[in-house]
C-alpha cells in the first residue's frame, strides 16, 4: 500500500516548528521526509510537493525510488541563477525590515525581535503571487500564513531554494504529475514545462490551470483535489 505524503511540516525551521542551528538543504529536507516515513512505518508514499518542495520531490524521486511511489509537483521551482537572486532579495527584505521590541521589568530592559520581516512579505505576496481569479479572502488567508512564519525559518527556506542544485530529472522513473498555473510568477509556466520535458519517466502528466498563480491549494482547491485524486488512483 502507498500513502500520500505532503511536504513534511516537521522539518526544522518550517511552519511553526522550533528553530534549530542546523543549516538546511534540499537533501536535508528530503531526509526529513524519509525519516517521517520510517517513523510512521510507511514503506512507500506518493510525495506531494508545492513550490520549493517540488525540488525536494524531484530529488526524492531520483534518489529514493524504493520509497517513493510517485510524485506530484505543484508549481515546482526550477533552480537557476535568477531564482537564487529572487530569494536572496527576500532574505534581504526580511533582514532590513526587522526591528526590536523591548519591555522593562525590575529595573532591567529585555529586548526581543519582532516579526516585522514577515509583515513586509505579507504586504507583497498575497496579491503579487496569485492569479487574476484569486479573491480577497484567499489573499487574507495567505497573509495570515505568512505572518505565522518565524522570520528566521522563512529565511532558511529562502536560502535552501537559492542554493538548490538542479535535480537529476532524467533519473526520475516513477510516475509524475505537474500542475502549473498560467499566471504563476514564482514557478513560471515555461519553467514547469521545462521540468516536465526533462523528467525521464514514461508516466508523466502535465496540467495547466488558467488564471492561477503560485498558491495552488488556496486558489483552486477543488481542481487540485480532482487532478491529484485522479492521478493517485491511477498510479495505485
Amino acid at each position: 500500500m502507498a500513502w500520500a505524503l505532503p511536504t513534511p511540516t516537521t522539518s526544522l525551521f518550517c511552519g511553526l516548528s522550533s528553530i534549530a542551528t542546523e543549516d538546511q538543504s534540499i537533501e536535508s529536507v528530503a531526509k526529513d521526509a524519509i525519516d517521517l516515513l520510517d517513523a510512521l512505518k510507511i514503506e512507500k508514499a506518493v510525495f506531494v510537493g508545492h513550490s520549493f518542495a517540488g525540488v525536494v520531490a524531484a530529488h526524492l524521486a531520483a534518489t529514493s525510488a524504493d520509497r517513493i511511489q510517485a510524485t506530484v509537483m505543484l508549481g515546482p521551482v526550477l533552480p537557476s541563477g535568477d531564482v537564487a537572486k529572487l530569494f536572496e532579495a527576500r532574505i534581504k527584505i526580511i533582514e532590513e525590515s526587522k526591528c526590536l521590541g523591548a519591555f522593562h521589568v525590575f529595573g532591567m530592559t529585555a529586548y526581543f525581535e519582532l516579526a516585522e520581516g514577515m509583515e513586509a512579505m505579507a504586504d507583497i505576496i498575497p496579491t503579487g503571487a496569485t492569479g487574476t481569479k484569486s479573491t480577497s479572502l484567499q489573499h487574507a488567508f495567505i497573509r495570515q500564513l505568512l505572518l505565522a512564519q518565524n522570520p528566521k525559518g522563512y529565511q532558511s527556506m529562502c536560502k535552501v531554494i537559492g542554493t538548490a542544485k538542479l535535480p537529476d530529472y532524467a533519473a526520475i522513473q516513477v510516475a509524475n504529475l505537474i500542475i502549473a498555473g498560467d499566471e504563476d510568477k514564482s514557478a513560471p509556466l515555461a519553467a514547469c514545462q521545462e521540468i516536465h520535458k526533462r523528467i525521464g519517466s514514461q508516466h508523466r502528466q502535465f496540467e495547466v490551470v488558467k488564471q492561477m498563480g503560485h498558491w495552488h491549494c488556496i486558489e483552486a482547491p477543488d481542481i487540485m483535489i480532482e487532478y491529484i485524486g485522479n492521478f493517485v488512483n491511477d498510479v495505485l
